[in-house]
């Protein structure tokens, strides 16, 4: 009962026990004022993590209203000192015997107000880690602090991933694919089967289950995640979105805009608390090129592969993994362009040559057939002519004046040939534009 009382700019003190401070934060947003249950939590700006002794002059345990010996005892904590120094200055308007400390929204801090982008796309080769990335720019936004200072937590994301019926959590997730469509995203007449007769339903998308919640939470921010977003016909499942995600456009802002849904006839506009996130592989050829319309409403984040990730093993059996893949990029990038790199998640956790093999031979290899459309002479190219791709240099048509080269016929390396368990093959990756550098100079 004592969290329901808690409004957004109250300063909470932070304890463990009776003797040990452990920080001091200001209130953004309080959701037991709406609902309490699991995923409930109060969001706090962090003024002091630190922990300090508080010399036993706290009295009780739990959630409560902190009294004078409660502040006393943290305000005489020398860790303490100058967060209270700041707290002074920032509430020497807002005391009062009831709320001792206060901090209006508009008082805070610039550092502690953190605006995101409405919409975003991130986009990059595959196995750049985009999707995973998604996850923390989602709880960004949802705890109100810079993407760099979130903390990438499963289990959070899925507390906070949302169920329509009934409405609860912040965080949708959908995949675009071809056959998705408007009605599966916005709403439509979809078919119900029952035991003795077909009927017909109108019946909401994840959009718009979404943006309902999150009109009728216009407190909380709610995220959308579209993976893969370039994937399916951008101007059918968006429909009149399209018009209404512009940051303007959003329902609160100077050029408002609602528009009747087709199907049911409601008026609908996109709340301003509705984030939308997506991904986009620029590797996949199969696609349409995105929407230039929605180019325009969308900020781009590029992830380019790192070549020098701590997840990538430093050395296995004398293979310099980190080196190996930058030569690999940079082959790619010339043959054909920067946006059909290799992933740095291809390699992570290669720490043996088993599982380096098994890389290679089920992710990387079938990656490099699909880039270069089976073109071997390239493939072989960017692998530094190692055995992976195997050269016979005999004429295939015996009897045709051809040359050598039209007649060469290219084969993979078979799976249980040792060759791909060869540390000295995946050492000739790199070693040979070495070679040919040292053989220039």
């Amino acid at each position: 009962n004592n969290l329901r009382t808690v409004r957004p700019g109250d300063i909470v003190l932070v304890r463990f026990g009776v003797q040990v401070g452990r920080g001091i934060g200001i209130v953004r947003k309080n959701d037991y004022q709406e609902r309490v249950n699991k995923n409930s939590r109060l969001h706090v700006f962090w003024l002091n993590k630190a922990k300090g002794a508080l010399g036993g002059q706290t009295r009780r345990h739990g959630f409560e209203s902190a009294k004078e010996k409660t502040i006393e005892a943290f305000r005489l904590c020398p860790e303490y000192e100058p967060t209270f120094e700041l707290l002074d200055r920032l509430t020497q308007d807002t005391h009062s015997k009831s709320r001792p400390f206060g901090v209006r929204e508009k008082d805070l801090p610039s550092e502690f107000t953190v605006e995101h982008a409405r919409n975003r796309i991130l986009y990059g080769p595959p196995g750049t880690g985009k999707t995973y990335h998604t996850v923390r720019h989602a709880l960004a936004i949802i705890d109100g602090v810079e993407v760099q200072d979130a903390k990438h937590n499963s289990d959070r994301f899925h507390d906070l991933r949302f169920k329509p019926k009934p409405a609860d959590g912040q965080i949708a997730m959908v995949t675009f694919h071809q056959n998705f469509a408007y009605e599966d995203f916005v709403e439509g007449i979809r078919p119900v089967l029952g035991e003795k007769d077909l009927s017909y339903e109108l019946r909401p998308g994840i959009f718009k289950h979404l943006a309902t919640a999150a009109a009728k939470h216009s407190d909380e921010p709610f995220v959308l995640i579209i993976d893969e977003i370039n994937r399916g016909n951008i101007a059918k499942i968006l429909g009149e979105l399209i018009t209404l995600l512009e940051d303007s456009r959003r329902l609160g802002r100077e050029d408002e805009t609602k528009v009747a849904l087709p199907y049911s006839g409601e008026e609908f506009g996109v709340p301003d608390n509705l984030y939308v996130i997506g991904t986009m592989n620029t590797a996949d050829r199969s696609i349409q090129l995105l929407d230039t319309a929605l180019r325009r409403r969308f900020e781009f984040i590029e992830m380019m592969p790192d070549t020098d990730h701590s997840l990538i093993p430093q050395d296995v059996k004398g293979i310099a993994l980190r080196k190996m893949l930058r030569t690999m990029n940079e082959r790619i990038t010339l043959l054909l362009d920067r946006e059909h790199q290799i992933g740095h998640t291809y390699l992570f956790g290669a720490d043996t040559m088993e599982k380096l093999s098994k890389a290679f031979q089920t992710r990387i290899f079938p990656l490099l057939q699909e880039y270069f459309f089976d073109d071997w002479s390239k493939i072989r190219a960017v692998l530094g002519g190692n055995r992976f791709v195997k050269r016979d240099v005999r004429n295939a048509i015996q009897d045709a004046e051809l040359p050598d080269e039209e007649g060469m016929i290219y084969e993979r390396l078979p799976g249980s040939d040792p060759g791909w368990r060869d540390p000295a093959e995946y050492r000739k990756i790199y070693e040979t534009g070495e070679r040919g550098a040292q053989e220039d100079s």
